[in-house]
């Protein structure tokens, strides 16, 4: 697109940022990336997991691999590790949102269940991340979850993954299912299962 103008200029400001969390009045103004509470008086920010990871991560990998400059890798790599703490629970399911700074950990509104689609919408960055920085623990965090989905008994709702997780036990809080199964795909030709989108109506 002819945009190297603008490359350049996100490039230096990627260069130069970390992912401490921002201060309150930042942390106010751009609300879909923090949130706050207040514990005892003291104010805890943190990192909603999902959306860190499909945009911040997601966006940092992909400029990455368009552009291959070592700055986006490294930041990604920085992000990748202070959002690990995520994936700490007794299931290894991740948890709702951590801070970025103490690895601190929040289970938001939901408390210790969590959407199916926020719970698995990390595979693509980690295991990329993982193959670019030769890090196996992004591999082995996100691949612990697709072990959660496999071991699943899914006999009671044919097969569908239900709707919501226990962070605790790693297994559906809901019968609900949405229209979603697992096929298996060759990739490099290697055997995997995927998760895949059934049509309806």
């Amino acid at each position: 697109m002819g945009l190297y103008e603008e490359f350049d200029s996100a490039l230096a400001v990627v260069a130069n940022m970390n992912f401490t969390m921002a201060p309150v009045r930042a942390a106010l103004i751009f609300c879909s990336v923090t949130f706050l509470t207040r514990v005892s008086g003291v104010q805890k920010r943190y990192a909603p997991f999902f959306e860190t990871v499909i945009r911040y991560l997601g966006g940092l990998l992909s400029a990455y691999a368009l552009s291959q400059d070592p700055i986006l890798l490294l930041r990604a790599d920085d992000l990748g590790s202070a959002l690990l703490p995520a994936f700490g629970t007794p299931s290894g399911l991740p948890i709702y949102s951590v801070n970025t700074v103490s690895g601190n950990v929040s289970g938001g509104r939901n408390g210790k269940i969590m959407p199916l689609s926020e719970v698995l919408s990390c595979q693509l960055e980690f295991k990329y991340l993982a193959y670019l920085t030769g890090r196996t623990s992004y591999y082995t965090a996100v691949e612990k979850v697709m072990e959660v989905m496999y071991e699943t008994n899914l006999s009671s709702s044919k097969d569908l993954l239900p709707t919501i997780w226990s962070t605790e036990t790693g297994l559906p809080a809901s019968s609900t299912s949405p229209l979603l199964y697992l096929v298996s795909v060759h990739i490099d030709g290697m055997r995997r299962i995927g998760l895949c989108w059934r049509a309806c109506g």
